[in-house]
């Protein structure tokens, strides 16, 4: 990620949120949260966030337990292993 604190703040909550398209890369898996960076796409892209906030909480729940710190730590903690096997 890069470094949006209101953003991490809101996935560790689970909290719903929407994002422009400069941060498209951190979120390729689930382009429906992001809008173009014109008011037209951000009007848009509100209204279906306020008409759908339970597929935006559910997307935002499924990015927090990706990113939870025993996941995160785990992930770390093989490849750490995996290059001392390699030795």
């Amino acid at each position: 990620m890069s470094s949006s604190g209101p953003m991490a703040i809101s996935m560790s909550y689970g909290k719903p949120f929407i994002v422009s398209k400069a941060f498209a890369h951190v979120f390729a898996d689930y382009p429906s949260l992001l809008f173009d960076l014109n008011p037209l796409s951000l009007k848009t892209k509100l209204i279906e966030f306020f008409d759908n906030r339970a597929k935006f909480s559910h997307i935002s729940l499924c990015l927090k337990n990706e990113r939870i710190w025993s996941k995160v730590g785990q992930l770390t903690y093989n490849v750490y292993n995996e290059l001392i096997v390699r030795q």
